[in-house]
């Protein structure tokens, strides 16, 4: 467990060894004050220690971060769903919306993540277990002359508000970059193999905005992270600890990545 004089959060923390019953809490589930976001990337950034930082991302280096949203929106509780990203301008196809190299927070070790977890408050790490995602980051070798690129399963979380967007397999109106977006926009704006989302077409004032999750999430892959999700919100516990004994997932499948430098 860290260190008890640690705290990011005005309630007690230090969670049990294993989190569940996330399943039993009370609908709606709360939105979150924007405060929230800065005090969890604070938490994240000690989680992974100081000295792991990376370039383009502020949350490992702590302190104030920037929106990692380029167009203004709303959260709000939506009917049938819970909470979710309304859209108040109109946005046109081709438009940067959301980008991940801002605020997203990316876990190798089920040791960080578990830190990360152990210092907040309960229904919080309920949200949070239900938020994160698992996607394949390409990152180089770790010397001068290991040119290799290798694709790495990442327990990963978006600590702002695009955590709250929901998924529409059929019907998304944002996307990553792909040859069709290319095509189709005139200014040919949107980056290829980049974390960035941008509309699929032209989105108006009060439409919710969503994405295909199947288009990035690869949570089976990660064993280990996959029984903490499970454990919290579908009645599956099937370790005793919130640090499963399942030796990660490593096999390399084509699959979506992004790099992330």
């Amino acid at each position: 467990m860290p260190n008890s004089a640690v705290a990011f959060f005005d309630q007690p923390v230090g969670l049990p060894l294993r989190i569940d019953g996330c399943w039993e809490r009370k609908d709606p589930r709360p939105i979150w004050e924007s405060s929230i976001w800065d005090k969890l990337g604070d938490a994240y950034a000690y989680s992974i220690g100081t000295k792991k930082k990376k370039k383009n991302n502020t949350l490992e280096e702590g302190g104030q971060r920037q929106s990692s949203f380029s167009v203004p929106f709303q959260v709000t509780q939506i009917p049938d769903k819970g909470r979710g990203i309304i859209s108040t301008t109109t946005i046109r196809k081709g438009d940067l919306v959301w980008d991940a190299n801002i605020n997203t927070a990316f876990f190798t070790k089920k040791k960080d993540f578990h830190t990360f977890l152990s210092l907040l408050p309960y229904d919080l790490a309920c949200d949070i277990l239900q938020w994160a995602y698992v996607v394949y980051i390409e990152e180089p070798g770790h010397t001068d002359d290991d040119t290799r690129i290798t694709a790495t399963a990442k327990a990963t979380l978006d600590l702002d508000p695009a955590s709250y967007m929901n998924h529409s397999r059929y019907q998304a109106n944002v996307k990553f970059c792909d040859d069709e977006l290319l095509q189709s926009i005139h200014n040919n704006s949107c980056e290829m193999n980049s974390f960035k989302l941008y509309a699929a077409r032209d989105i108006l004032p009060g439409e919710e905005i969503t994405v295909n999750y199947y288009s990035f999430d690869h949570t089976v892959d990660l064993d280990w992270f996959d029984e903490l999700t499970n454990c919290a919100w579908y009645e599956d516990c099937r370790s005793n600890t919130i640090m499963p004994t399942l030796a990660d997932n490593t096999s390399k499948r084509t699959l979506l990545s992004f790099a992330i430098l």
